[in-house]
């Protein structure tokens, strides 16, 4: 045998022997990237193919030669038949139809090299033939080379296996991974060159030992190369950002703890120590049972159970620090992989402050509870008060102003030939001043009816509400004449009887104020105020001065004289607290002889959008 090649090929078995372990040791750490298991399969593969060949080089006879070649090439058929998967998972390709084709012709193949009587390389039996190297040494070969069908499918399959290697390569180039590809690419390329050269020296073209097996232990050398650089590169990217990490970690406001599923701390950031008051290598030594209150061994085991990748659970409790102080935190419990350990990023922060803010607004919250409790129990009372005020207002109050009104009548009637004309007067001033109180009394109670009666809001047609209003007018008083125009189609969601108490002061006030204009008019519709609907009544009469205009909606507030238009300044006042009932506003613009406009809506607006002098809700 020759010096040389018993010296290089367990050189070479040893160094691929070196990368299989290798980077079986790294693809078990990283059980989720399959790439280093299947190159240490390759390795394996090209290690036992390599000290198969150097044993043909040793055999002494033609069996022990046909039986080491076939066992030589059912381990290249097995590394050729893993180089796909290699390759396709080294560039993230997903496994197809195609590379699932050319395992099952691996098998095929190697099932073949099994069971036919010479193996793939030989249709018969070889003799011995001895080959002088360039070099001078000599080594046993057989020139009785093959050339039916298996040996033909053999190449077929390896030129195959090739190509679909090298196109994902180019794919892998396409898709920017240019240096990645490149080193595969550099791999296979000197792979091809020692087979085509192995086959070179099969056919006798070239006195030189056989190449095959230096193809493949490049292949290993150079990919091996390529996957620990790469390698280094990761743990190296790691390092950095773990580093970031730690920075980022150290900054943070909250607490930042990560344990294993025992409850072990296995890492802690700088807020951690400062929420417990320990340093990291004390809490390193530390489990969660040593700072948990609340939560039982039991119940971190139940909490454990429900973490999965990509979801946390919130949980509350009280931690202890290390001077023995309890304090409440929210804790938010993740679950990430560390290597081969499944750790959980718990996320703790101190909501003390937040516990004494939610403490006082509970203790806010049954304060104004009892504050609202004691004012509904006086605002009941006040009612009960006002209904017993309003009955004596209907009852006690009127009858002593029907006995003044009844007995100034009949002193009027029976002794008027007795009384002179300013006796007469003054007895009419009673009479008149009876009746007004009479009204007083009557809008009195109508305000506060107003105020006690429950809604029954539903759709109401405010057009005809207004018709049937103003023809009332007209009938009662038939010598006026009043252009009246009643928008068509105006409707509003709110309480019948409320709305014609509301329209009948509105339009009463307009046809009372155009009482001495001479072509009356008068006008309801419907506009927009700051893109809010609104309705109007609008007139034509006296107006008054805007400088008064928060006065007009409160009891017994007059812009005018009694002489100069009668009233007893509760109307606007019953119109204001209806508005406000309906959750709108109500305001008005007016001028002394320019006449008035009173806008109101039925809904909530806010108080900028609408002028100072509007009221309601």
């Amino acid at each position: 045998m020759a010096p040389m090649l018993v010296t290089i090929h367990p050189l070479l078995a040893g160094v691929c022997l070196y990368s299989a372990v290798h980077h079986f040791w790294v693809g078990a750490r990283r059980p989720r990237h399959p790439v280093h298991l299947l190159f240490a399969l390759l390795s394996l593969a090209v290690t036992l193919y390599v000290l198969a060949k150097l044993g043909a080089y040793q055999s002494e006879t033609v069996d022990e030669f046909v039986a080491m070649r076939r066992a030589e090439t059912g381990l290249a058929v097995v590394a050729l038949g893993v180089l796909p998967w290699f390759v396709a998972a080294y560039t993230n390709a997903r496994p197809s139809a195609l590379l699932v084709i050319l395992s099952l012709a691996a098998v095929v193949l190697f099932a073949a090299n099994l069971a036919l009587p010479f193996g793939l390389l030989f249709d018969q039996a070889p003799t011995f033939e001895r080959v002088v190297l360039p070099w001078g040494e000599t080594v046993v070969d057989l020139r009785e080379m093959q050339h039916g069908p298996w040996y033909v499918a053999g190449w077929t399959y390896m030129l195959l296996s090739f190509a679909y290697s090298a196109g994902l390569c180019i794919r892998f180039y396409r898709a920017g991974e240019r240096r990645r590809a490149i080193a595969l690419g550099g791999a296979l390329g000197v792979f091809l060159l020692f087979i085509l050269f192995n086959q070179v020296v099969n056919f006798g073209l070239v006195p030189f030992v056989h190449t095959a097996e230096f193809g493949y232990v490049a292949l290993v050398l150079l990919m091996s190369a390529a996957l620990t650089h790469q390698l280094h590169k990761a743990e190296d990217e790691l390092a950095a950002s773990e580093a970031r990490f730690r920075v980022l970690a150290d900054q943070a406001m909250d607490g930042i703890f990560l344990h294993d599923v025992e409850g072990r701390f296995v890492d802690v950031n700088q807020q951690a120590c400062k929420l417990l008051g320990y340093s990291r290598e004390e809490l390193l030594k530390m489990s969660v049972e040593d700072i948990e209150i609340d939560v039982t061994p039991e119940q971190a085991r139940s909490i454990w159970r429900q973490l999965q990748f990509g979801t946390s659970v919130l949980v509350e409790g009280r931690n202890r620090r290390k001077d023995g102080s309890e304090f409440p935190v929210e804790v938010r419990v993740g679950l990430i992989r560390m290597g081969q350990r499944n750790l959980a990023l718990a996320i703790a922060r101190d909501i003390s402050e937040r516990k004494r803010t939610e403490e006082e607004i509970r203790q806010l919250n049954a304060t104004l509870e009892q504050r609202v409790r004691e004012r509904t129990s006086a605002l009941e009372t006040a009612n009960k008060e006002l209904e017993s005020f309003s009955y004596s207002v209907s009852h006690d109050l009127r009858s002593p102003l029907r006995a003044i009104d009844g007995f100034a009548r009949i002193l009027a009637d029976e002794y008027a030939p007795q009384l002179d004309d300013t006796a007469r007067g003054y007895l009419e001033r009673v009479r008149a001043a009876a009746q007004r109180m009479g009204c007083l009394i009557d809008d009195l109670l109508k305000l506060a009816r107003v105020s006690r009666v429950g809604l029954q809001r539903g759709a109401v047609d405010l057009t005809h509400v207004a018709k049937v209003i103003v023809e009332e007018f007209r009938k009662n008083d038939p010598g006026r004449k009043v252009e009246v125009n009643i928008a068509d189609g105006l409707t509003a969601f709110g309480d019948a009887s409320l709305m014609r108490v509301l329209l009948y002061n509105l339009l009463g006030n307009s046809w009372k104020y155009t009482r001495n204009v001479a072509a009356a008019r008068i006008e309801f519709g419907e506009t927009t105020h700051e893109a809010t609907r609104c309705f109007y009544v609008r007139d034509n009469g006296a107006g008054f001065d805007m400088q008064y205009a928060d006065k007009l909606f409160s009891p017994f507030q007059r812009l005018h004289s009694v002489d100069e238009f009668e009233g007893t300044g509760i109307g606007l006042a019953t119109v204001g607290r209806i508005v406000q009932r309906h959750g709108g506003l109500i305001w008005v613009d007016a001028g002394p002889g320019l006449g008035a406009t009173f806008y109101f809506t039925l809904s909530e607006v806010a108080q900028a959008a609408v002028p100072t002098s509007a009221v309601g809700s």
